[in-house]
Order: C-alpha cells, then structure tokens, then sequence
C-alpha cells in the first residue's frame, strides 16, 4: 500500500530501507488506495507534487536536496510526511481522505520508537487525524476497544481544546495537553468535562 520507488542519486540504502520497513509495518492492514512516492533528485529546491491520480493508487513525487544531508534517514521520512500530507490532502478533495487511512497507520508506525509513552502517541496522532476510527483502534496498555478522546473548549468557536486521551477500560492515557480541533471532534464546555482519574503515562 506505500511504496517507495528511488530514482533518486545517492539516496539508496535509506530508500530501500525504508521500504523494507514500511513492508513490515503494513502488517494486518488493508488499503483502498495505495500510495507510491517517487524519489527524484538532487534537485535546487525540494519539492513535492501530486503526479496521478487513479481509482486505487497515488503517486506522489518528492525531490530530494542537493550536498550533504545530515541523520538521512531523519530526514527521508520529512520527506515522506510531505508526501503522505500532500496525498491526504489531494484525497480529501475528491472525498477519498478516508481511503488513505492505512497508508496514515504505515507511516506512524515508521515513526515510532516503540516505547509505551510513544505507543500512545501513536494512538492519540491517528484518534486525532480521523476521530471516528477510535472503535477501531486498541489500547497501547490493554488492548482494550475502548478509547476517548475528548476536547475542553473556552469557547463555541474554538479551534483549539485540551486534548484528553485515555482509555476507559485500564484508565490509562497521556497527560492532556493544548491541540487543534480535529473534524469531528468531540468538546465539551470549559471546566465542566469530568474524565475519570486515570493514570498518566510517564514520557
């Protein structure tokens, strides 16, 4: 569903690193639009453009910078979020947002480091990114279908909330913190939220 085609010079043990990662972090999921990002470069400016646009695929290319490029493998996967985000962004227009979801899953597991603290924040990011796939998603502590996310807001019209995140079987979550509102996103009023007293998760 990612994958990742070099054609890009001196990039090419991290790409195909990096692809073989996202093999495996597609592991139990299943995608309606598969996302194909092409490496050019080096090129003066980097840039990412959306090339074609096909009924279950999207190709998106990347040029990648001229001279030296320190952490190259920090850095390849900013450049894949850029894809990611200009895929996600062409999909929404033409009301396919919701068939990138898999692909968003492959990426933040490529991101994560894997400790609990991170694990959630991997769950909170896709919670955030669609909020009606929290019945999906599982608990990082438990395992548990049964997570919240849920915004106090100062006012009707607000933009941003606190961000409340935990789940409601072990009552466990991550401290809350200021974020934007997503669509569809859950508010209450300002001081009137009553989460439970669960445990917060140490970074």
């Amino acid at each position: 569903m990612l994958s990742l085609v070099d054609a890009a010079e001196g990039w090419q043990r991290e790409i195909a690193d990096l692809q073989t990662r996202a093999e495996e972090a597609e592991t139990g999921l299943d995608s309606s639009l598969s996302l194909r990002v092409l490496f050019r470069g080096p090129g003066n400016l980097p840039r990412t453009r959306v090339l074609a646009f096909e009924s279950r695929s999207l190709c998106v290319e990347v040029t990648l910078p001229p001279g030296i490029v320190r952490d190259r493998e920090k850095q390849l996967l900013t450049y894949l979020q850029d894809a990611v985000d200009a895929a996600d962004t062409y999909a929404q227009a033409r009301g396919r947002a919701d068939d990138l979801w898999a692909v968003w899953q492959v990426f933040i597991r490529l991101c994560s480091n894997n400790t609990p603290y991170q694990r959630w924040m991997d769950a909170y990011n896709l919670a955030h990114h669609r909020p009606t796939s929290l019945p999906t998603l599982s608990c990082p502590n438990c395992g548990a279908h049964n997570l919240r996310l849920e915004f106090e807001v100062k006012d009707p019209c607000a933009t941003y909330g606190t961000a409340y995140f935990w789940c409601n079987t072990c009552l466990t979550g991550p401290m809350p913190t200021p974020a934007p509102l997503p669509p569809q996103a859950t508010t209450t009023p300002w001081g009137t939220l009553n989460p439970p007293n669960y445990t917060i998760v140490p970074e």
